[in-house]
């Protein structure tokens, strides 16, 4: 029987020794999305599409006496609306909160897309807004800004369709990338205002037809890096994990039953030969 003890200990060691490393810690690491909540492009690129405005307005110009933001209003309006009584020439302005994009990566590519509704006689013009916050500006002075600011695209028609798109070029890339620390980008409109009743529109965020899109801003950049975070936790215990290793511990019992049973018939026939003797 001393064999047996010593041969019973060998086989149920082993046992002990995978139950214990069941219950080990293990180490998790979850790393987030290679683009955050933007689009992942699969190249190492990430676009980012800003398409509700912080605030977009046309601004009203009433005989050159009265300047007012029209924050609600169905659409952006640039150029000479004409009354017998007198005239309005409008401009239009959107902005964007961009704090989503990190401020270490690099732009590479700037778009804007709209839904046209009007496109007169006179050309318009896409304007680079970058000495002053829209949303903070006074109406007036915005309105000045538009027309002495540089313009993006010089010669822009709006295409009367919904889901149009422009690419703003390489200085707009530039300001995106100034303003990522600032958290901000906006674009101002801007008509030749050369003949009256002439005017450009695109739908707003506001509009009640269904923009198609709103007034909507498209940044594609590089140089994202995602974050890792490492969780140290013990391994989930799950009816199929639970019901593994009841079938494992079965097996190790049969085993060892077998084991035994096995030496107490190479006894009991040792023992019966002994007498025979």
């Amino acid at each position: 029987m001393k064999n047996v003890k010593i041969k019973t200990k060998v086989i149920i060691f082993p046992t002990i020794i995978a139950t214990t490393l069941t219950l080990l810690p293990i180490t998790v690491i979850h790393a987030s999305s290679g683009c955050g909540s933007h689009i992942d492009n699969g190249d190492g690129t990430c676009t980012a599409v800003f398409d509700n405005p912080s605030e977009d307005a046309t601004i009203e110009n009433l005989d050159g006496l009265t300047f007012t933001k029209e924050t609600s209003t169905e659409y952006l309006t640039t150029g000479i609306i004409y009354f017998i009584e007198g005239y309005q020439i409008d401009r239009a302005y959107a902005e964007w909160d961009i704090s989503s994009i990190p401020d270490g990566v690099t732009i590479i590519d700037t778009l804007f897309r709209y839904h046209g509704q009007t496109d007169g006689d006179d050309n318009s013009q896409i304007i680079s807004l970058m000495n002053y916050q829209p949303t903070t500006r006074p109406a007036q002075d915005l309105y000045d800004d538009i027309e002495t600011e540089p313009a993006y695209l010089s010669l822009w028609n709006p295409v009367v369709a919904p889901n149009q798109e422009v690419d703003l070029g390489t200085d707009a890339d530039n300001d995106v990338q100034s303003q990522l620390a600032n958290d901000w980008f906006a674009l101002g409109f801007l008509n030749e205002e050369s003949t009256q009743a002439e005017y450009d529109e695109i739908r707003s965020e506001d509009n009640t037809g269904n923009p198609t899109p709103p007034p909507t801003l498209v940044v594609t950049y590089e140089g994202y890096t995602p974050s890792t975070t490492m969780i140290t936790q013990l391994p989930e215990t799950s009816e199929s994990s639970q019901l593994f290793e009841n079938i494992f511990t079965g097996i190790i019992l049969l085993t060892i039953g077998m084991y035994l049973l096995t030496i107490l018939i190479e006894q009991y026939f040792s023992y019966k030969k002994r007498i025979s003797s």
